[in-house]
């Protein structure tokens, strides 16, 4: 993946967040993805790693209902052989770098998510 095409995917994956659609948020996952927060607190602590989109899905409902308002900020995309690293500010000034690795169809098969809140 060039730089451009990791900052125009970074740039559709805050758009469809900050849209609270989540159809268009799971448009980017692969039906096997694995997905885990490496670093979480409150209600959304994690502490397994959630597999498919079904997971993802049920995880990612409850949570959007109650943060409709919540608005993402693209600060910086940093691109690997197969993977992007998309950091930006979420509310409460939380820096968050999510790195998704890509399958050979374009979607992400398998992501973490980190940020600077505590547990």
């Amino acid at each position: 993946m060039t730089p451009e095409q990791a900052k125009s995917f970074a740039t559709k994956w805050i758009e469809s967040w900050n849209s609270c659609n989540l159809d268009a948020i799971l448009y980017h996952y692969d039906e096997d993805v694995e997905w885990s927060a490496a670093c979480a607190s409150g209600h959304d602590k994690l502490h397994d790693t959630l597999r498919g989109k079904n997971e993802l899905r049920a995880h990612w409902e409850k949570n959007l209902v109650e943060k409709s308002a919540t608005r993402f900020e693209l600060v910086e995309v940093v691109t690997g052989d197969s993977s992007v690293t998309i950091c930006y500010r979420a509310p409460e000034d939380k820096f968050v770098a999510d790195v998704l690795f890509f399958n050979k169809n374009g979607k992400v098969l398998k992501a973490v998510t980190m940020s600077n809140e505590t547990a």
